[in-house]
């Protein structure tokens, strides 16, 4: 039978997803109050809060392998797809 002493608490995935969620809502209100402060286009400043947070992939393996170590693949899922949705919603709204 297999033992699941090494599982992943539900409890932490709930707050690594919720990390997850606000560190990329902060990107998104970065980027829109960078810009703004800038004197940039509204249609640009959408575009680099947008684009701003998409260069994720190897930051995120970077803190997945020394973080989380044997769990490297669920930081990087969760921030994936956290990543699509939101701005799959943002950019609907916009």
């Amino acid at each position: 039978m297999a033992s699941f002493d090494n599982a992943l608490p539900w409890a932490d995935l709930a707050v690594m997803t919720l990390s997850v969620i606000l560190l990329h809502g902060l990107g998104l209100l970065t980027g829109l109050a960078l810009t703004r402060a800038a004197g940039i286009a509204s249609s640009d400043r959408i575009a680099v809060a947008i684009a701003g947070r998409q260069k994720s992939l190897m930051v995120g393996l970077y803190v997945a392998i020394h973080y989380f170590g044997g769990l490297v693949l669920i930081p990087l899922v969760i921030y994936h797809v956290v990543q699509l949705l939101m701005d799959t919603v943002v950019a609907d709204l916009w």
